[in-house]
């Protein structure tokens, strides 16, 4: 009997823990450091990215004549992301202008001002990010945020890994280095 009570008691316990763990919708977010390419003495790309969100999964044609863009004109499950890029260097007598003729990037991903990125605002006939960035502590921040889709699934139900218009690791932002104390 105590041994029917022990099984019993360990099988509600295995049970709660299942059913308080968080749960997964889906949602996934990859990470990765992005990295500085120095192109000559005051060029450099900054390559990667720090962090693509996923907004949302949908099913369908892809938006705004994208599948006719570049060539997937049936209907897919993709992914929704905005991914981030983020170069944090030191505060000193030079910052990064971005340079956008050197830019490899994805769709805007609009917002108004501190609301979150969703799927309704990107807009996806214009490639470019969405750029800004910080100074504190000694230090300062270049970030882009742009959006990508990742097919996942063809309507016939073939597994595919397709990133539009390229994957995060693709991502480049080219940037010319000031020195500032020449505007002083």
């Amino acid at each position: 009997m105590r041994h029917l009570i022990v099984v019993c008691l360990a099988f509600m316990m295995g049970l709660n823990v299942a059913c308080s763990r968080d749960v997964d919708l889906g949602k996934n977010d990859l990470h990765s450091e992005p990295t500085l390419l120095v192109v000559d003495s005051d060029l450099v790309n900054i390559k990667g990215f720090s962090r693509a969100h996923e907004l949302a999964t949908n099913e369908g044609l892809l938006p705004n004549g994208i599948g006719e863009e570049f060539g997937y004109t049936d209907a897919y499950i993709y992914k929704v992301y905005v991914v981030r890029t983020e170069f944090v260097y030191a505060d000193s007598l030079y910052f990064l202008a971005s340079d956008t003729t050197g830019h490899t990037t994805g769709f805007y991903p609009y917002r108004a001002n501190d609301e979150n990125y969703s799927v309704e605002n990107i807009q996806f006939d214009l490639r470019c990010p969405f750029r800004w960035g910080w100074v504190g502590g000694g230090d300062r921040a270049e970030i882009w945020d742009t959006a990508l889709l990742h097919l996942i699934r063809s309507a016939k139900g073939e597994d595919m890994d397709v990133w539009i218009p390229c994957q995060p690791s693709e991502l480049s932002y080219r940037c010319v280095i000031l020195d500032e104390s020449r505007f002083e």
